[in-house]
């Protein structure tokens, strides 16, 4: 089993690679509707993470449609 060594960005940095708005961005992550990961625990205050290569896939696959 290998582990993704690539590193996660920020959603500031996820939504300037993708050149949409940061609010939107996380508004697709809350849906599951791009790869995102969530950190924290039960706070109301979520730190969103991403990796641009789910992204681009997803973008590639058209799975946000």
């Amino acid at each position: 089993m290998t582990l993704n060594q690539e590193p996660f960005v920020s959603a500031d940095e996820a939504a300037k690679f993708l050149g949409i708005k940061r609010r939107f961005l996380l508004s697709l992550a809350r849906q599951g509707v791009v790869g995102a990961y969530a950190l924290g625990t039960g706070g109301i205050r979520r730190v969103w993470v991403f990796r641009l290569s789910e992204l681009a896939e997803t973008i590639a696959s058209k799975r946000y449609h």
